[in-house]
């Protein structure tokens, strides 16, 4: 059997704070794509920020099935709507944010896309796992991670991997 390899096709760390990181122009040549990120809490009070992605700035036919855990309950849920969010968590001072999305197929044109992801945060237990698709046959040549509310912080980090069968 293969062995899948990943290539890092760009990474971005912020130097100033910012509500969007985007990568453009992704190389088609490869099957998957892995994006994963971090950033740490930066308020002595709680705070929340959200983790969205957008393929090509579509706002249309994103579907998804999700579970929420925070160390005393759970929340489920299904739907549609115009972004994918991968988590909205209350956080606090020294809690490391980290998120991992797996993006199948994508430069694809003639099937949806399907994706994974978790994410979670340490030492607080905040944890969020999901699948879903994206309802486009469109290659996808740009990811927006982005956050409606705060700025992701400096010191955030991005990374998008190519992943080849």
């Amino acid at each position: 059997m293969a062995t899948s390899t990943y290539d890092l096709l760009d990474s971005v760390t912020l130097t100033s704070s910012a509500n969007s990181i985007t990568f453009s122009g992704i190389d088609q040549s490869f099957q998957d794509l892995s994006l994963v990120f971090d950033f740490p809490a930066i308020a002595a009070n709680q705070w929340q920020i959200n983790v969205w992605l957008k393929f090509n700035n579509s706002a249309t036919g994103y579907y998804y099935a999700t579970l929420r855990g925070n160390g005393s309950g759970v929340l489920a849920g299904v739907g549609n709507t115009t972004y994918i969010e991968s988590n909205r968590a209350t956080y606090t001072e020294n809690d490391i944010y980290m998120g991992k999305f797996d993006i199948f197929d994508y430069s694809q044109v003639n099937r949806f896309k399907s994706f994974m992801y978790k994410s979670g945060a340490k030492p607080t237990v905040n944890m969020t796992s999901g699948a879903g698709s994206w309802h486009s046959t469109a290659a996808i040549t740009e990811i927006q991670v982005y956050t409606p509310q705060y700025n992701y912080p400096v010191g955030t980090t991005a990374k998008l991997f190519g992943i080849a069968g």
